[in-house]
């Protein structure tokens, strides 16, 4: 039995070896306890003993004195271990790494191996070497997190400083991308609005602008470089479009009272009229009920065009439903302009067909004509369609003829 405890504590004590060359504390103390243990159940061994008395003194406090009495004698025991505290105190008393550190961070290989030998003698003292390395290590990072949280704050104290410093001067282009490059996105979007707010600003044409018109192409490439740079763009294009809505207002208000809208076919327009003219989008919808003017503000807008150049009667075109309300349009336009003519929906179609094919054709014959084709060259190449559409005259005409005769009946 002797002989086999020998072997045991041999045994552990070289896995005990191996673990701290690999920084594995934690085995270390296990297999450094049960090869002590082993090597005192030897020294301790009675053949005379039973198995349970020695089972029961293995969970006393394990008695020393006799080993160590082959090696050295309890003093200088004591103090190889104090020397190894005073190594350890030695070493964490000194200024760590300026960076995050956790226990098994290469740089505490020494303390931790001193940890791990102190807990072979002494398991409750080197848990409190423990605990001590740990609370140190929890102090530095709380130290290391506040430098973090001031250089933080100081970098944003020197944000605002630039940031102040751009606006009230330095607009360049480049420079902006500089300090952008250098500080956050945030600062480069402020700058970047900032400035595309001062371009927006000059004056704009003394006309009824749009988004689409090509007095904006410069700022439509300053919205693309704004947004290729990471910017907010969208707001960008809001401010513009504000801006825009502000200059059209304003151009409206300043033209309201022009000669022009005092005379038109004899009569003074109203303020809603005037309006109506000087809005000069590309799509308006203007809704008034009877008799309210719309003729006659439709011959405003004609007599605003001509005489501000903004078009030629060329580029007018006057169309309306019925032949009736041209008729009305014609006579009031006449006193405008005399080149001047409205036409129904219907006549300038049929006048397009007869550019289109030379000659007049009524619209019947052109839609039979149309069937004609489709029946002829269509229908004779895709079987698929011929199958739909004899399905359709076979059941859906039938039953349309039947429900008829059903109701007039």
């Amino acid at each position: 039995m002797r002989h086999l405890l020998i072997f045991v504590g041999v045994i552990t004590g070289l896995y005990a070896i191996v673990s701290s060359y690999d920084n594995r504390y934690d085995l270390t103390t296990v297999f450094a306890s049960i090869s002590l243990l082993s090597f005192i159940g030897a020294a301790q061994f009675d053949p005379d003993k039973k198995l349970e008395d020695i089972l029961e003194n293995l969970d006393e406090e394990p008695n020393l004195q006799p080993v160590v009495k082959k090696e050295a004698n309890t003093t200088n025991n004591f103090v190889n271990l104090h020397d190894l505290e005073w190594d350890f105190d030695a070493y964490i008393s000194k200024p760590f790494p300026n960076k995050y550190l956790t226990s098994n961070d290469p740089y505490f290989e020494k303390p931790n191996h001193i940890i791990a030998i102190i807990k072979g003698y002494n398991f409750k003292r080197g848990r409190e070497k423990e605990n001590q390395l740990l609370d140190k290590i929890k102090a530095h990072n709380e130290i290391i997190a506040n430098r973090s949280k001031q250089k933080k704050s100081s970098q944003n104290i020197n944000q605002q400083e630039i940031t102040d410093k751009i606006i009230n001067g330095l607009h360049e282009k480049r420079e902006r991308q500089r300090i952008a490059d250098f500080y956050y996105d945030d600062l480069f979007d402020s700058i970047s609005i900032d400035n595309f707010k001062e371009s927006i600003a000059m004056p704009f044409p003394d006309m009824y602008l749009e988004i689409n018109d090509s007095f904006f192409d410069d700022f439509k490439k300053e919205l693309n470089e704004i947004e290729q740079e990471g910017g907010d763009c969208k707001k960008a294009s809001n401010l513009l479009q504000e801006r825009i809505n502000e200059h059209n207002e304003n151009f409206i208000q300043r033209h309201l009272c022009d000669p022009i809208f005092s005379s038109i076919c004899g009569y003074s327009l109203d303020r809603e009229q005037r309006r109506a003219i000087l809005c000069d989008s590309k799509h308006n919808l203007v809704v008034a009920g009877a008799g309210t003017g719309k003729t006659l503000t439709i011959c405003g807008k004609i007599q605003y065009l001509l005489e501000n150049n903004l078009a030629t009667e060329d580029e007018i075109l006057l169309m309306s439903y019925s032949r009736d309300s041209v008729d009305d349009i014609n006579k009031k336009v006449a006193r405008v302009s005399a080149k001047m003519k409205a036409e129904t929906f219907h006549s300038i179609g049929y006048e397009i067909l007869t550019r289109h094919y030379g000659e007049k054709k009524a619209i019947e014959e052109q839609i039979l004509s149309h069937i004609k084709t489709f029946f002829d060259e269509r229908l004779s190449s895709d079987s698929k369609l011929l199958k739909k559409i004899f399905k359709y005259f076979s059941c859906y005409i039938r039953s349309i003829t039947l429900d008829f005769e059903k109701k007039r009946n």
